[in-house]
């Protein structure tokens, strides 16, 4: 997801990072990020909640959203190209490396 793409990045120059991520199923911390399940709560102190237990970590002092992605090319027939982007539009196949198209290797994302 692209939550957990800016969250590997950020890890090297924040303090902490939370990920809140519908794919998860309980709080799990590895280093300074921690990913968390829907339902997670911030206070007005900045912690974090989970049920009724604060997360381990320092209060938050900024959120990102990062809420996703749906493709569209209206510039380009995806029929002809044979492009994919999925029933919801979330991803674009077949990519090679999430950039280049894999039947038409002069066509990049």
């Amino acid at each position: 997801s692209s939550a957990v793409d800016i969250a590997r990045e950020l890890r090297d120059v924040t303090r902490w990072v939370y990920v809140l991520s519908k794919s998860c199923e309980e709080v799990l911390t590895s280093g300074t990020c921690t990913f968390l399940p829907l339902g997670a709560e911030i206070t007005n102190a900045g912690q974090i909640c989970f049920g009724d237990k604060q997360v381990e970590g320092p209060p938050v002092d900024d959120i990102l959203m990062a809420t996703g992605y749906c493709y569209a090319f209206p510039f380009l027939n995806a029929q002809q190209l044979g492009l994919d982007h999925g029933p919801l539009g979330r991803f674009v196949a077949p990519l090679y490396m999430h950039a280049v198209h894999a039947r038409r290797p002069s066509l990049c994302f």
